[in-house]
């Protein structure tokens, strides 16, 4: 928290990755960094949660502030993008749009509990929306891979005084186009989300206890495991879409 580091390399301080490291069998954290684990919750359960779910649901909740009987379109559909699924699904949402270009991940969020799906290699993404919405476009949207071109679809889909939410993480060199008559006129909102805008402790502690009262799915998430030797490989699937999420096991 002084900015200085307790992992080196040699002379090299290496930085914590969220002030917690990944991919290292051991760690030294500022206690600020640690949430006692009740012990009827697994690692693995801990670790998606304290990532995708947080962000996901949290996205939900914290920045977008989700209404019941709301519309919601969902541009990509990984570990994070299911849990913005199952974040609306939570928040009653009453039309859940899940918009992949995989067939597997589009049937994956439907357990997760989408209402609709949208795959834009075989149909107009928004016109599509349009004919689920009336046309009018959905109240919210969520972009969860971090590109210019899935953030423009994301913004294109909202409706008048709608919010497109991005939480996927862009490149530093990433922009989009936007319409500021649309801006304006129509009074379409960006929200930016980092790490589902939570408050981690109370927040992480929270979805823990959603998932041990049965009322989000945390082990669903998992689709492969891996050993440490096995990351290169966990890297590959994660690159083609292979996995809802994958875990590290140690």
């Amino acid at each position: 928290m002084d900015g200085t580091s307790r992992l080196k390399k040699g002379r090299q301080s290496i930085a914590y990755m969220m002030g917690v490291g990944t991919f290292s069998q051991y760690n030294v954290l500022n206690e600020k960094s640690v949430l006692p684990m009740d012990e009827d919750i697994s690692f693995e359960a801990a670790a998606v949660t304290g990532c995708a779910v947080v962000t996901g649901v949290g996205a939900v909740f914290n920045t977008a502030k989700v209404q019941p009987g709301s519309s919601v379109a969902v541009v990509g559909i990984g570990g994070v993008g299911l849990n913005v699924i199952q974040g609306a699904f939570l928040a009653n949402a009453t039309t859940i749009i899940a918009i992949d270009l995989l067939d597997h991940k589009l049937e994956l969020a439907r357990q997760f509990g989408a209402t609709h799906t949208v795959n834009p290699n075989r149909e107009n993404f928004q016109e599509k929306v349009n004919s689920i919405t009336g046309g009018i476009g959905v109240d919210y949207s969520f972009e969860v891979i971090g590109t210019p071109k899935t953030a423009q679809m994301a913004f294109d889909i909202i409706r008048r005084g709608g919010a497109a939410v991005m939480v996927g993480i862009a490149g530093a060199q990433d922009t989009i186009p936007l319409s500021l008559l649309q801006v304006a006129g129509m009074e379409k909102r960006i929200l930016g989300c980092y790490y589902g805008s939570a408050n981690l402790l109370p927040d992480l502690k929270m979805m823990l206890n959603l998932y041990k009262k049965g009322r989000i799915k945390v082990m669903e998430l998992i689709t492969k495991r891996y050993s440490l030797e096995e990351i290169n490989k966990g890297f590959e699937d994660l690159k083609s879409g292979g996995n809802a999420r994958g875990v590290i096991k140690y």
